[in-house]
Protein backbone atom coordinates (compact mmCIF):
# COMPACT_ATOMS: atom_id res chain seq x y z
CA UNK A 1 0.00 0.00 0.00
CA UNK A 2 0.95 3.44 -0.81
CA UNK A 3 1.31 6.38 1.98
CA UNK A 4 0.13 9.20 1.55
CA UNK A 5 2.37 11.63 -0.81
CA UNK A 6 3.52 8.56 -2.92
CA UNK A 7 0.73 7.83 -5.37
CA UNK A 8 2.23 10.39 -7.12
CA UNK A 9 5.59 9.66 -9.79
CA UNK A 10 7.14 12.49 -11.95
CA UNK A 11 9.60 11.54 -14.74
CA UNK A 12 11.73 14.76 -15.94
CA UNK A 13 13.19 15.16 -18.96
CA UNK A 14 16.41 17.44 -18.52
CA UNK A 15 19.47 18.28 -20.85
CA UNK A 16 22.78 18.56 -19.48
CA UNK A 17 25.20 20.98 -21.19
CA UNK A 18 28.10 18.64 -19.41
CA UNK A 19 27.59 15.46 -21.94
CA UNK A 20 25.17 17.07 -24.43
CA UNK A 21 22.46 14.27 -23.87
CA UNK A 22 18.76 14.20 -22.37
CA UNK A 23 18.61 12.67 -18.92
CA UNK A 24 15.63 10.63 -18.00
CA UNK A 25 15.14 11.62 -13.53
CA UNK A 26 12.20 9.88 -11.71
CA UNK A 27 11.74 12.25 -9.32
CA UNK A 28 14.73 13.66 -6.97
CA UNK A 29 16.85 10.29 -7.75
CA UNK A 30 19.67 10.28 -10.30
CA UNK A 31 19.42 10.02 -13.96
CA UNK A 32 18.19 6.43 -15.29
CA UNK A 33 18.39 6.16 -19.02
CA UNK A 34 19.95 9.15 -21.22
CA UNK A 35 19.56 9.54 -25.01
CA UNK A 36 20.86 11.92 -27.54
CA UNK A 37 17.67 12.83 -28.39
CA UNK A 38 14.90 15.01 -26.83
CA UNK A 39 12.35 12.58 -28.73
CA UNK A 40 13.69 9.32 -27.89
CA UNK A 41 14.02 10.25 -23.90
CA UNK A 42 10.49 11.92 -23.98
CA UNK A 43 9.20 8.58 -25.84
CA UNK A 44 11.01 6.35 -23.05
CA UNK A 45 9.94 8.73 -19.85
CA UNK A 46 5.89 8.32 -21.18
CA UNK A 47 6.80 4.41 -21.89
CA UNK A 48 8.18 4.46 -18.17
CA UNK A 49 5.25 6.47 -16.63
CA UNK A 50 2.94 4.58 -17.91
CA UNK A 51 4.32 1.60 -16.37
CA UNK A 52 3.53 2.93 -13.14
CA UNK A 53 -0.22 1.98 -13.02
CA UNK A 54 -0.69 2.47 -9.32
CA UNK A 55 0.26 5.86 -9.70
CA UNK A 56 -0.42 9.09 -10.99
CA UNK A 57 1.98 9.63 -13.50
CA UNK A 58 3.63 12.90 -14.77
CA UNK A 59 5.90 13.44 -17.76
CA UNK A 60 7.94 17.19 -16.95
CA UNK A 61 10.24 18.09 -19.74
CA UNK A 62 12.55 20.70 -19.16
CA UNK A 63 13.99 23.04 -21.63
CA UNK A 64 17.84 23.15 -22.22
CA UNK A 65 18.30 25.66 -19.77
CA UNK A 66 16.04 24.41 -16.76
CA UNK A 67 12.23 25.56 -17.33
CA UNK A 68 9.26 23.61 -17.60
CA UNK A 69 8.47 23.19 -21.33
CA UNK A 70 5.62 20.98 -20.74
CA UNK A 71 3.70 18.54 -17.86
CA UNK A 72 2.07 15.61 -19.30
CA UNK A 73 -0.19 14.08 -17.25
CA UNK A 74 -1.00 10.42 -17.63
CA UNK A 75 -4.60 9.52 -15.95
Amino acid sequence: MLKAGENKIFFHVMHSREDGKWHIKPGNEGTIVSYDSKEKAVSKATELAQSARDRQRYVIVHKTNGAFETVKNLL
